[in-house]
């Protein structure tokens, strides 16, 4: 899944950031590819806008865990190996070298894939372990400390009432924030519903929820397929001062 991260510009002007990001799928271990063989020399992009026209400031890659549990295998591979190939992801000025990594919040609903564990499966009743994503992002900080970390729903757990709208979604976003911090992670960014529109009261009171409990944490919004929240960002001033950035996916398709 590629996409793009746009920083809202401030008022007195700044830098707009564009990140493409990537979907990060585990093969299994009949499909590994094989460690430590002989690779072609990396190719050098050299990124040099003009100088009349800087256009957006390239500020690196990341990649996707989500829509299913997709980097699940990833532990089943030998230590030495699942080693290597975190090594390979996020270690800086080595093989990929990740500068983001976008994770699913379960909700133990399928989610194009498969289904995520949620960490909590009936209300009140909270298993932070659930999560298989904590020892990923633990991986790539423990890598890389200033990796971006970003995060949101495929969909809500189905005890909520009235759908992933409500007040409800809110009150479970925050719990998983709170058991991000208990495994000693703190997340940058936070998003909503993975493209499938938006709803600026929601954001209006979800940005306004997190500030208070989380404020290093911000909001993007939508991850959906066009441009068009920026219009209803620029009507609504509540809405504007909730999210931070926003958010498109396959922003190149036709």
């Amino acid at each position: 899944m590629a996409g793009t991260l746009q920083r809202r510009r401030p008022a007195a002007g700044g830098a707009v950031v564009a990140c493409l990001a990537v979907a990060l799928t585990v093969l299994p271990l009949a499909a590994a590819p094989r460690i430590g063989a002989a690779q072609a020399p990396a190719p050098v992009v050299t990124l040099a806008p003009r100088a009349t026209d800087p256009g957006r400031t390239f500020q690196g890659l990341g990649a996707v865990s989500g829509g299913g549990n997709t980097s699940r295998l990833l532990r089943d591979y030998p230590a030495t190996q699942r080693r290597q190939l975190l090594d390979y992801l996020f270690q800086p000025r080595y093989g990929a070298g990740l500068q983001l990594l976008k994770v699913e919040i379960g909700a133990d609903t399928d989610s194009t894939e498969g289904a995520e564990p949620g960490i909590e499966r009936r209300p009140g009743q909270v298993d932070c372990a659930a999560d298989p994503d904590w020892a990923l992002m633990r991986a790539a900080r423990a890598r890389n400390p200033g990796i971006t970390l970003v995060a949101l729903e495929w969909g809500a757990p189905g005890w909520l009432h009235g759908g992933f709208w409500p007040r409800d979604n809110i009150d479970y976003l925050l719990t998983w924030l709170g058991c991000a911090r208990a495994q000693g992670l703190a997340i940058d960014y936070l998003g909503g519903w993975n493209e499938r529109g938006y709803r600026p009261g929601w954001y209006t009171a979800l940005g306004a929820a997190v500030a208070k409990a989380y404020p290093r944490t911000r909001i993007i919004a939508a991850d959906s397929f066009d441009w068009g929240i920026a219009t209803d960002l620029r009507r609504d001033p509540a809405f504007s001062r909730a999210v931070a950035v926003v958010g498109m996916h396959h922003p190149c398709r036709p």
